[in-house]
């Protein structure tokens, strides 16, 4: 079970975590622990826990999609046990801007909820992910840490892990939009993308939009953003790397809109006519 990157990065320091114990980090330029907040088992037989990236003052690490110059997380989780699948639930991403180019990313303790679903309910689930991100300060660093823990061993952080999930971007219900369209037209490299929301009232005071597209073999660069009263309209090109003629799925489309304050994510994009 996989989740990569589409690029590579050759550079990788390890380290190593174990369940809910801060680890020793000090090989790791920027980075005070990497470990496992245990959490507790939901109405829906999944188990809540979380990834905890502990950094140092004036370091940062990255979003799933943090623009031109950021490395995204992935998370290998070959070696586990009676897992079947994991679901994060990223917490809302702050804007830096670093010499006029803006990524998206935490500071300080940076806690991502995962949401795991065990193959057997009841058995033990015993985590085991090799996981790739970057951390930058003045210099940003392609980095590689392991976890290996089982879920529910050792104390509970039931608190942190609430507030992480609190952290989350609104979604369109509770942000009141009223109405999402996207706009698709091929280019040389790929596709255009321009997304139209509108909200029932003034559209929130937004830094940066995020376009998505949950396809293998994707780089979508993010383009143009207007706001004007209560619409939003952002624009993202598409490129793909493969030969196979791309199908897009309105479904599979996902808009982020990140503000100071509030953040929005919109899942689906109905293709306008």
């Amino acid at each position: 079970m996989m989740m990569k990157p589409l690029l590579q990065f050759g550079c990788a320091i390890a380290v190593l975590a174990a369940p809910a114990v801060a680890q020793d980090a000090s090989g790791q330029m920027g980075l005070k622990s990497i470990d496992v907040l245990n959490g507790w088992y939901t109405e829906n037989g999944t188990y809540m826990a979380a990834v905890r990236f502990s950094l140092e003052d004036g370091w940062k690490t990255y979003w799933r999609a943090p623009g031109k110059n950021g490395i995204p997380p992935s998370f290998d989780w070959e070696g586990s046990e009676n897992l079947s699948s994991v679901k994060f639930h990223w917490p809302a991403p702050k804007v830096y801007v670093q010499n006029g180019i803006s990524t998206l990313g935490y500071k300080g303790d940076f806690i991502l909820p995962i949401e795991v679903m065990p193959t057997v309910s009841g058995d033990p689930i015993k985590i085991k992910s090799q996981i790739e991100y970057g951390i930058c300060s003045d210099v940003c660093v392609p980095a590689s840490s392991t976890l290996d823990a089982i879920m529910g061993k050792g104390p509970a952080q039931l608190d942190l892990i609430k507030t992480a999930l609190a952290a989350r971007p609104l979604s369109a219900e509770a942000a009141e939009v009223h109405t999402v369209s996207c706009q698709i037209e091929p280019n040389e490299d790929g596709m255009r993308i321009t997304a139209n929301i509108t909200f029932n009232n003034t559209a929130p005071d937004i830094d940066m939009t995020v376009i998505e597209f949950a396809a293998p073999n994707i780089w979508i660069d993010q383009l143009d953003l207007e706001q004007s009263g209560n619409v939003i309209t952002a624009q993202a090109e598409l490129v793909s790397f493969t030969d196979t003629p791309l199908v897009m799925d309105q479904g599979k489309l996902r808009v982020t809109l990140i503000g100071k304050k509030n953040a929005v994510e919109i899942n689906g994009c109905p293709i306008a006519g």
